[in-house]
């Protein structure tokens, strides 16, 4: 069962977590890591949001982000 749809708030802040299928491994190496911080950071610029902290797991990944306008879906 899918879970509800966030409601997307201007200026609102999200705790995101986004995990592999399965639970399988996200990131096997530094290199992988490297290449979504990339990623990230240019949906940053793109999308004007505010990492405040992230954490990249093996298996998922934890964002917290602070949306200016109501975009976290663009965003993801």
């Amino acid at each position: 069962m899918a879970r509800p749809l966030r409601i997307e708030l201007e200026g609102g802040v999200h705790h995101v977590v986004s995990h592999g299928n399965g639970r399988l491994w996200v990131f096997r190496n530094d290199n992988q890591r490297r290449y979504f911080l990339n990623l990230l950071g240019s949906s940053v610029f793109k999308y004007r949001v505010v990492i405040h902290a992230f954490v990249l797991m093996t298996n998922h990944v934890h964002i917290l982000v602070k949306t200016p306008l109501p975009n976290l879906n663009q965003f993801m």
